[in-house]
C-alpha cells in the first residue's frame, strides 16, 4: 500500500515541483497591487489611494513618473472630490490634450489640471539699437496690441530706441514699523557701517543657496522704516527679508 502511494506521488512529482515554483511568483502577483510602485499602478488603483490619503495629488508627477497621465488623474480626483456635476463639468471643459506637461514640472506650474489658450498678437517692427523686432504678446485685452503697436511704429519712424544696461536686479520693499522716529532713524545710522550691512548680508544669504543681497537703501516716513533689497530673484527677496 505505501509502495503504491509512493508510485503514484512519484508520478506525480514534476507537478508538484512545477506547482511549488510558481507559488511564490502567484503570492507575489496577488499582492502586487500593494507593494508595486505608483507607476504600474491603474487609474483606479491610483485614484483610491488618493481617497485613502496613501498619495498626495500635487506628488502625482513624482510618484507615477508621467506629467501627462499625472494631469489627467488630478482632473478625475478633483472632479470627484468637489462632487457637484455643474462644477466638476468645469474641470472636464477645460482643455488638456495636445499640450507637453513634462516641460512644466519643477519649471512653470504646480498642480496642473489643463491650460488656458490665449490669444497671441505682434506688433511691430519696433527698431531697437538698430535692429528691428516683431514682438508677440498674448493677452485678452481689446486695443493693447493695437496701440503698442502704434507705439512701435512711433518709436520706429523716430529712429529706434536705443538701450543701455546699467543694472540687473530685482527690488523689495519690506516695511518695519518702529515706535518712533528716533528708532527709524538709528536703524538707517545702523545699517550704514559696513559691518552690520555685512551681518544682514550674511543672514539674507543664508536664507536661500540662490540668495546674494547686493544692496539695501532705506527711507523713512514717519515712523515706517522702508527697505529695499537689492537681490537676483522676488522669491529670495521674500523669504531673506522675513
Amino acid at each position: 500500500m505505501h509502495k503504491l502511494i509512493l508510485n503514484r506521488l512519484g508520478n506525480s512529482l514534476p507537478a508538484l515541483r512545477s506547482c511549488a515554483a510558481r507559488a511564490p511568483h502567484a503570492r507575489m502577483f496577488a499582492s502586487k497591487p500593494d507593494d508595486a510602485p505608483a507607476s504600474q499602478l491603474s487609474d483606479a488603483q491610483v485614484l483610491g489611494s488618493l481617497r485613502d490619503g496613501k498619495m498626495q495629488h500635487y506628488n502625482l508627477e513624482a510618484d507615477i513618473g508621467n506629467a501627462t497621465r499625472a494631469a489627467n488623474l488630478r482632473r478625475l480626483y478633483l472632479a470627484e472630490t468637489i462632487g457637484d456635476s455643474g462644477k466638476a463639468a468645469g474641470i472636464k471643459s477645460l482643455p488638456f490634450e495636445g499640450y507637453d506637461y513634462q516641460a512644466l514640472v519643477g519649471a512653470n506650474c504646480e498642480n496642473v489640471i489643463g491650460y488656458i489658450p490665449i490669444p497671441v498678437g505682434v506688433f511691430g517692427p519696433l527698431k531697437v539699437d538698430g535692429k528691428l523686432y516683431h514682438i508677440p504678446m498674448a493677452t485678452t485685452e481689446g486695443c493693447l496690441v493695437a496701440s503698442a503697436n502704434r507705439g512701435a511704429r512711433a518709436i520706429t519712424q523716430c529712429g529706434g530706441a536705443v538701450t543701455a544696461l546699467l543694472k540687473d536686479g530685482i527690488t523689495r520693499s519690506p516695511v518695519l514699523r518702529t515706535p518712533s522716529l528716533r528708532e527709524a532713524e538709528s536703524i538707517v545710522q545702523w545699517l550704514g557701517v559696513p559691518e552690520n550691512f555685512e551681518r544682514i548680508r550674511s543672514a539674507f544669504n543664508s536664507s536661500s543657496r540662490f540668495a546674494s543681497l547686493q544692496a539695501i537703501k532705506t527711507a523713512v516716513a514717519g515712523h515706517d522704516w522702508r527697505c529695499n533689497g537689492h537681490e537676483h530673484g522676488q522669491q529670495g527677496d521674500t523669504k531673506g527679508a522675513c
